[in-house]
């Protein structure tokens, strides 16, 4: 049976292991990978094959070897996407990738979860070739380093510097990068076309220093979202030479202000075009400092940024003075820009910490609380777990 009208194709693995049990049950239903049932991977050719139309795809846990994927792009099923994104178990390695962009040259879009390790670095900084992807204007890119793996920070630093660089997009406007187990000291994706990208995504250790350098190559830049995730519990590289201060400090911010550019004295900010600006601040870091700074940004902005929103980590984390707290709200007040500024409430406290004569009644909490699942960049990003209060 084939399917000529359908254009986009989402698969997870609990759909495919349905398929294979009920329309292909002469293959195996699955094997177990750490603790996860993957599928046998040619049904997704044989489901991708009679979508002779196919542009947009979507795979989800589904295989378990990176190989693979490259197979089914080579097979001339996938030359016509548009739309491309592989969420794969661990992380696709940078070589497959890269061989899989090579063979999608119509992308408009991909979305793509790599993990780096050490085995593949030999085979990838040997046989890398420049991939086109001439009409590519969106690219997702979430980067993470094996957890066993020992690198060193010079492999890490510029084996993603050169996974850029093997990129040919002159048609991007749209980018989104997060990279967890390692502090950037320099951001690795100059090579990319800067100066026309509206729309930049962060979700990085990086160093202010290097943060300040991207903004300045961003011109057109329209839209930001900052989650500044802090140190990382495991890193696997040596970072006693990495401070802990925030990604977005106060130098960040009075640099995107309205008169507050250090550059050559001019009243130009930093992207001077920005409309949208969204910012995470890490739970790890003390954020109080650079308070006045973002009430210097925002009230700077006010006839030029339509959208501010900022999900602080405590109640306390934004310290500011009265005054500045009567700007805040005239600008929310004017309506001309959508302020938004919380903070995640504290979880209750646990069953033998209740009932003190001193406390009032509060939810009982009996077991650990469930991780926040991971969610896209919408508006919910600005609600803690256990609630949120509000500031402006």
């Amino acid at each position: 049976m084939t399917m000529p009208s359908l254009t986009d194709f989402h698969l997870h693995k609990d759909f495919l292991l349905f398929i294979q049990w009920n329309c292909e049950v002469h293959f195996l239903i699955g094997w177990m990978y750490s603790g996860q049932v993957l599928v046998e991977p040619g049904i997704i050719n044989r489901l991708c094959s009679r979508v002779p139309l196919l542009k947009k795809l979507a795979t989800y846990d589904c295989i378990n070897q990176s190989d693979q994927y490259v197979a089914m792009a080579q097979s001339n099923q996938w030359v016509s996407l548009t739309d491309l994104t592989i969420s794969h178990l661990d992380g696709i390695t940078p070589t497959y990738a890269l061989l899989v962009l090579a063979e999608t040259p119509q992308l408009r879009s991909t979305n793509l979860k790599i993990q780096i390790a050490s085995e593949y670095y030999l085979s990838f900084t040997e046989s890398r070739q420049v991939v086109h992807l001439a009409f590519l204007k969106k690219m997702c890119l979430s980067l993470t380093i094996r957890s066993n793996d020992h690198l060193g920070e010079y492999f890490i630093q510029n084996g993603v510097v050169q996974m850029f660089d093997t990129i040919h997009c002159p048609s991007l406007t749209s980018l989104s990068f997060s990279m967890y187990g390692f502090p950037f000291s320099e951001i690795p994706f100059t090579s990319l076309p800067l100066d026309h990208l509206e729309t930049l995504e962060l979700e990085a250790v990086m160093s202010s220093k290097a943060l300040y350098h991207c903004l300045t190559l961003v011109p057109s830049l329209l839209s930001l979202q900052i989650r500044d995730i802090g140190s990382p519990h495991h890193i696997p590289v040596d970072i006693a030479d990495h401070n802990s201060t925030p990604t977005v400090d106060e130098s960040v911010l009075l640099a995107l202000s309205h008169g507050g550019a250090e550059s050559d004295g001019t009243d130009m900010p930093l992207c001077p075009k920005l409309q949208n600006f969204r910012l995470f601040p890490s739970s790890l870091q003390k954020i109080s400092n650079y308070s006045a700074a973002l009430t210097t940004f925002i009230t700077s902005r006010m006839k030029t940024l339509k959208l501010c929103e900022a999900l602080f980590p405590f109640q306390d984390s934004f310290a500011i003075t009265n005054e500045d707290l009567g700007r805040l709200k005239a600008v929310k007040e004017s309506g001309m820009m959508n302020l938004r500024l919380h903070y995640s409430s504290p979880p209750p406290p646990r069953e033998d910490e209740q009932d003190l004569p001193t406390m009032g009644l509060s939810q009982h909490v009996h077991d650990t609380p469930p991780l926040m699942p991971r969610r896209q960049s919408v508006l919910s990003d600005m609600e803690g777990y256990w609630g949120t209060g509000i500031i402006i």
